[in-house]
């Protein structure tokens, strides 16, 4: 099964920073073993049961697949992880590309 690295981004997640619950946006980077057609579901699905300890409140947050391309090997030493930073209801305005598929948590 072809190997990818999918790179996901998580809008409008709200999660403790500082002892506050704010809205935050994020990338993150995984390898998903898979075919071109379960890609993006298989992405999504395997990241959202990460965000389940993270996330502290409800929101309107989306997640999506924003690139993803076919990798030969999976990186020795390291670890998967969260880019985060803070959501900007101005900047966040952002329109999937037609055949995008973007998923609602």
């Amino acid at each position: 099964m072809p190997l990818y690295r999918v790179l996901l981004h998580g809008s409008d997640f709200h999660v403790s920073t500082g002892g506050e619950v704010r809205p935050s946006d994020f990338f993150a980077t995984r390898w998903i073993s898979a075919e071109a057609e379960q890609l993006e579901e298989l992405a999504i699905e395997a990241i959202s049961e990460e965000l389940q300890d993270l996330v502290e409140a409800a929101g309107e947050p989306e997640l999506f697949v924003e690139e993803a391309e076919l990798a030969e090997e999976r990186p020795k030493g390291v670890e998967a992880g969260f880019s985060w930073f803070k959501h900007d209801d101005e900047e966040a305005g952002y329109e999937a590309l037609e055949g995008e598929r973007i998923a609602f948590w």
